[in-house]
């Protein structure tokens, strides 16, 4: 259900799949052209047909390719699996770092300051929109201080301590 709503809404959305690919490639193409494309892309066919399509393709495993790097869909996610577990694993360490303590002393002063203090900040963690929170981190550690880097991905090969200066701010924003 959830991929038939996705894919209506990206299907009806505004701008034409076709038009996108002839605007990269920053080439002259005739009306047959773009028809032939469409055609060849199934974007003629009712979208019950193309979903239906996409449904059986993605059961085999067969993602298609971006429209954009023109890259396998299924390679680029397989490929940026191993970042996004290092990244949370990262954040549930910070998470935990701050929940385990921070829960023990407010459970060993119940109804003090201090424990009405976590709850508030518990509260204020949890609704805070965390691109909101990353965008803050930035301006104050990247932009303000220059302390650590604000965007990209070190590897292990390049220091452990740059390494790890990259990670810092996202595990800091999605542990919080």
């Amino acid at each position: 259900a959830i991929s038939f709503v996705v894919f209506m809404m990206v299907r009806l959305a505004p701008g034409d799949p076709v038009m996108i690919l002839i605007r990269q490639s920053e080439q002259t193409v005739g009306t047959e052209e773009i028809e032939k494309l469409r055609q060849e892309l199934g974007l003629n066919d009712p979208l019950l047909v193309q979903f239906g399509r996409f449904i059986n393709r993605a059961l085999h495993g067969d993602l298609g390719k971006s429209l954009f790097t023109g890259q396998d869909v299924f390679a680029t996610i397989v490929e940026r699996i191993p970042p996004t577990i290092l990244l949370t694993c990262s954040a549930m360490t910070v998470s935990v770092l701050i929940a385990i303590p921070v829960g023990v002393l407010s459970a060993t002063r119940q109804y003090s300051k201090l424990d009405y203090a976590a709850l508030s900040g518990a509260l204020i963690g949890v609704s805070m929109p965390s691109f909101w929170l990353g965008f803050m981190l930035i301006l104050l550690f990247s932009l303000r201080l220059g302390v650590l880097p604000a965007a990209g991905m070190a590897y292990l090969n390049e220091g452990i301590g740059t390494f790890l200066k990259h990670l810092v701010l996202p595990s800091v924003t999605l542990g919080v």
